[in-house]
């Protein structure tokens, strides 16, 4: 979804969009991962579902410095759920995973999905 937005919708690489896609999940897929070995403090599912949300985009952020990615992709990785945000100028890739986020959601909450 990223690189297609980024390639129809924007001067973003979309290689970089199809990288900052591919890895924008990755904070929230180390805490489920970690969630297995720790079944006391993630046992509801309200307390795994505020973890995830608070901690999701610091951890992602954290990996991918650690991993040396691009600071581009850093940025949106970790601040693409951040819908507050502010900027100015053409999209970047933060926009561009912001949005293309949003749209796979709406197409996973498809007419199926919608209740």
């Amino acid at each position: 979804m990223s690189y297609v937005v980024a390639r129809r919708h924007s001067r973003v690489n979309p290689d970089a969009a199809l990288l900052a896609g591919i890895l924008h999940g990755v904070g929230r897929l180390y805490i489920l991962t970690r969630s297995a070995k720790h079944s006391a403090l993630f046992n509801d599912a309200g307390s795994l579902n505020e973890i995830v949300r608070d901690w999701s985009a610091p951890i992602a952020k954290a990996l991918l410095e650690n991993w040396a990615m691009p600071p581009e992709i850093i940025a949106a990785v970790s601040e693409f759920e951040d819908h507050e945000r502010e900027h100015e100028g053409p999209a970047d890739l933060t926009d561009v995973l912001t949005v293309s986020a949003q749209l796979a959601w709406v197409e996973c909450a498809g007419p199926a999905g919608r209740r």
